[in-house]
């Protein structure tokens, strides 16, 4: 079983990560960290001095000369890596994105007509949540977890909108959804979104 340590962790030692590393180590033979040369080892009693994944990464807000590939839009079959997962050539960790449409949310009723009110969760409970109930075990993620449509918030260029969405990249089973098309089909009809309302359904760039 490996865990990643981000910088700034510490190992059993009180040893720190340094502070623009990650490094996934194997949790079953925990070991103390070490640099040398600008390379980041775990040594344990069985192998000593072993070199593991170990790699540099940088925030979303790094400057970098290469170009990110983690943009505020990608297409519906170009989806992202898993979320945290560092990408090249731009060593960011890949973003949270979701797989939805986005809504102002000042234009909320042209979207929903039925949508009263100053909050879309009491309209979503009863529009979607409640519908949904119908697929109760039918889709669930490759870990076994319920899928279904959700919203969040987004604030993107000095606006607030909501997403809509139906599935994210939190990890992979939530990634590979995107493959089934009975679930988008079911979930976009029960969250009455389509393309004609709400444009293409593509990878939208969370917080």
């Amino acid at each position: 079983m490996f865990e990643l340590w981000r910088g700034g962790t510490s190992d059993d030692n009180g040893t720190r990560v340094p502070g623009n590393w990650c490094i996934w180590v194997n949790s079953s033979t925990p070991g103390k960290m070490g640099v040398d040369d600008g390379r980041l080892r775990v040594e344990n009693e069985n192998r000593p001095k072993i070199s593991i994944l170990a790699f540099p990464f940088l925030p979303m807000t790094t400057p970098i000369q290469t170009k990110c590939p983690h943009l505020k839009r990608l297409p519906l079959n170009k989806p992202p890596e898993p979320k945290g997962v560092i990408t090249p050539p731009c060593l960011h960790p890949t973003p949270h994105y979701f797989l939805g449409w986005t809504i102002d949310i000042d234009k909320l009723h042209k979207a929903y007509p039925d949508y009263r009110g100053s909050s879309l969760s009491n309209f979503w409970q009863v529009h979607v949540i409640e519908p949904w109930r119908k697929y109760a075990g039918v889709f669930v993620t490759e870990s076994g977890f319920a899928l279904r449509p959700d919203y969040t918030n987004l604030f993107e260029d000095g606006k607030c909108y909501y997403i809509v969405y139906l599935t994210c990249n939190y990890d992979a089973g939530d990634l590979n959804a995107w493959k089934n098309e009975e679930y988008i089909r079911c979930a976009t009809e029960v969250a009455f979104t389509d393309e004609e309302k709400m444009g293409e359904l593509q990878w939208i760039r969370g917080r």
